[in-house]
C-alpha cells in the first residue's frame, strides 16, 4: 500500500452541456464531446446551470492511456467522513477526503468490472481476476482475500453478514463479510451461445436475494442458506436471453428485472409473480426514483421512463445508434444521470426526459455516477480522473 498527499485540483469552470427537445415523447440527437480534464469547458447552448465542478483529481497514475481506454467501476461514498472511493484500470483501490485530497492508495490485483462498496468502515471489491477483497476504509490493509477462481462481474452487496458478488460463469456467491469463509452459491447454466458479457448486481429484500441469469430467468433465493425461493423465465428468444441489468425494487414490494431479448417485468419480490411487463428489448440499465416509484430504463440507442404501476412509457430519448447506456442514476434536480460508455454523462429531467447537460472530460463516461451528500455527485471518467459535481439548483 502507498499512502500519499496531493491536493485536488479545483476547477473553477464547468461543463454546460446542451438542450435539446423533451416532452412527453422527447427525441433528441447527441453530439461527440471532447474536453480536456484538466479544462473543463462550456459547450452549451444553455445558460442554464445545472452543476459546477466542486474538484477533480486523477486516481490512475499509470503513465500513458489505452488507446480506448475504460473504467467501469462507480466511486463509493462514506456519508459519515465524506471520503471517496475508486477503483481503477491500475489494479488499486483509492481513497479521498471530502475535499479531494489523496489518502491511500491499495493493491488489490485488479482491474475491475464493477466499484467497491463501504459497509462499518470495511470497503468490499471484486476484481476481474477473481478476487473479492475486504479493505480497511481508514487505511487501505487487506483484511482478507476470498479466490472465486472466476471473474467477478458486480458490486458487491452486503447485507445479514453476507457478502454477494455474481460471477462472469453466472453463479451468485455468498461469502462471510467478517472472516471472507464461503457460506452459499447459486448458480445456473448459460446458454451456449448467443449471450451478453455481463451480470446484474443482485437485490435484497425482507431476506430474499433477487438476481437475474444469462438463461432469461429471474429468481429470488433465501439470504440464508441460498435455498431457491421461486424462478421466472423472463425471456426465451433465439439469442440474448439475458437479464444482466441489475434489479431494483420499490416500496410496494415490486422487483423490476429487464430481459435483453424481451422488455421490463415488474414481479411480486415477495411470490414471484408477474405483476406486468412491457416489450422492450435491449435494455441494459435500470434505476428507480425512490420519491414517486418512476422506472428509468436505458440501452443502445435510448432511455426511457416507465409508470412504476404498470409500465407504460412516460417518455422516451433516443440518442442514436452510436451511443449506448452502461449506467442510470438518479440525482438531485429532479435529475437522471445516463452514463453512455465512451460517451457523454448526460443530464436528463426526470420529469419529461429533456436534456439539460451534457459532462464529458476526454474519453468518455463509462460507470454510473455515485450520488453523494447535499446533492453532489461523484463521477470517474475513463481516463481514471475522480470529479466532484455539486448540482446547484432543483431544474424548473
Amino acid at each position: 500500500m502507498n499512502v500519499r498527499s496531493q491536493g485536488p485540483r479545483v476547477v473553477a469552470a464547468m461543463l454546460a452541456g446542451f438542450a435539446l427537445g423533451g416532452c412527453a415523447e422527447a427525441q433528441a440527437r447527441m453530439g461527440s464531446f471532447l474536453t480536456n480534464p484538466g479544462s473543463v469547458t462550456s459547450a452549451s447552448a444553455s445558460s442554464e446551470k445545472v452543476f459546477s465542478v466542486l474538484w477533480w483529481t486523477k486516481a490512475d497514475e499509470t503513465e500513458g492511456l489505452p488507446y480506448k481506454p475504460i473504467e467501469p467501476a462507480s466511486p463509493e461514498y462514506d456519508p459519515a467522513t465524506g471520503a471517496v472511493y475508486a477503483a481503477t484500470s491500475d489494479g488499486k483501490v483509492h481513497a479521498f477526503a471530502s475535499d479531494g485530497r489523496h489518502l491511500w492508495d491499495a493493491e488489490v490485483g485488479g482491474p475491475f468490472n464493477a466499484g467497491p462498496t463501504l459497509t462499518e468502515g470495511r470497503l468490499y471489491v471484486g476484481t476481474s481476476r477473481g478476487d473479492l477483497v475486504a479493505l480497511d476504509a481508514a487505511d487501505g490493509k487487506t483484511l482478507w482475500t476470498y479466490s472465486a477462481g472466476d471473474a467477478l462481474q458486480t458490486r458487491p452487496v452486503v447485507s445479514d453478514g453476507l457478502v454477494l458478488v455474481m460471477t462472469s460463469s453466472d453463479t451468485l456467491l455468498a461469502i462471510d463479510a467478517e472472516k471472507g469463509d464461503w457460506k452459499w452459491q447459486y448458480r445456473r447454466e448459460a446458454p451456449g451461445l448467443f449471450t451478453l458479457h455481463g451480470a446484474g448486481r443482485p437485490a435484497v429484500a425482507d431476506g430474499r436475494v433477487l438476481a437475474g441469469f444469462a438463461d432469461g430467468y429471474a429468481v429470488a433465493l433465501d439470504i440464508a442458506d441460498g435455498g431457491l425461493l421461486w424462478a421466472k423465465q423472463l425471456s426465451n428468444q433465439e439469442r440474448f436471453n439475458d437479464v444482466d441489468a441489475s434489479p431494483v425494487i420499490d416500496d410496494w414490494g415490486r422487483a423490476y428485472f429487464a430481459a435483453y431479448g424481451s422488455g421490463l417485468h415488474a414481479i411480486d419480490a415477495a411470490t414471484g409473480d408477474t405483476v406486468w411487463t412491457y416489450a422492450k428489448p435491449g435494455i441494459t440499465a435500470l434505476a428507480i426514483d425512490p420519491n414517486n416509484g418512476r422506472l428509468f430504463a436505458g440501452g443502445p440507442g435510448f432511455i426511457s421512463a416507465h409508470a412504476g404501476d404498470t409500465g407504460l412509457p412516460r417518455w422516451t430519448m433516443a440518442m442514436g445508434e452510436e451511443r449506448y447506456v452502461t449506467g442510470l442514476t438518479v440525482a438531485d434536480g429532479p435529475l437522471l444521470l445516463a452514463a453512455t460508455g465512451r460517451g457523454p454523462l448526460l443530464f436528463l429531467d426526470t420529469r419529461n426526459g429533456k436534456l439539460r447537460k451534457a459532462f464529458d472530460p476526454g474519453h468518455g463516461v463509462y460507470a454510473a455516477a455515485t450520488r453523494a451528500a447535499r446533492g453532489d455527485t461523484l463521477v470517474l471518467s475513463n481516463r481514471g480522473y475522480v470529479y466532484n459535481l455539486a448540482i446547484e439548483a432543483p431544474v424548473r
